[in-house]
């Protein structure tokens, strides 16, 4: 798909440029992807995966907090880091998010989240301009890869095996166990 992609680019450049007559690629079938299936973890993989951070370090915690909150409220990776301090409402237990598309949503979280969300926003404390509730250690914006990678480092660890561990496949468990329940 990516030759393809690269060629009629290629291809259609060149024809822009009069030095073809036209493209050939526009003949030509565009090939089709496959798509692969997302498999979530079971309720003892995530048990386990949740398990895993050390949260007597500030990474650990922030880890968990992030894992708590996806698996309580089925945020996708995105919103979660992108949340603002300002956004959490801990009286009304909703978070005002950014999703897809820059659409404002609320979203509720529960009894879980509330203790994560509070205890790391307290150990967090304040950082100088800086509104972002997940930073990392330069107080800049977490980075998606690395939580990604977290995640499949700690999915190692625990010895899950089977199913990818990532943040997404953390929401696609979520809406697995909410249409279940």
């Amino acid at each position: 798909a990516r030759t393809y992609g690269a060629l009629r680019c290629f291809f259609g450049f060149l024809s822009r440029e009069q030095l073809i007559p036209q493209n050939p690629f526009m003949l030509v079938e565009k090939p089709r992807m496959e798509h692969k299936l997302i498999h979530p973890l079971s309720l003892d993989q995530a048990r386990l995966l949740l398990s895993a951070p050390n949260q007597k370090r500030f990474i650990g915690q922030r880890l968990w907090t992030i894992m708590v909150l996806i698996m309580d409220s089925g945020l996708r990776l995105a919103e979660v880091l992108s949340l603002r301090t300002d956004r959490i409402n801990f009286e009304g237990n909703a978070l005002r998010v950014m999703g897809k598309g820059n659409k404002e949503r609320e979203v509720p979280f529960g009894p879980p989240s509330k203790p994560a969300l509070w205890n790391y926003v307290l150990r967090r404390g304040e950082i100088p301009g800086q509104d972002l509730l997940f930073v990392n250690q330069y107080g800049d914006r977490l980075c998606r890869r690395w939580v990604d990678r977290a995640f499949k480092l700690l999915g190692e660890k625990v010895g899950i095996k089977g199913v990818r561990v990532s943040p997404h496949t953390l929401r696609h468990t979520v809406a697995t166990q909410y249409i279940i329940n």
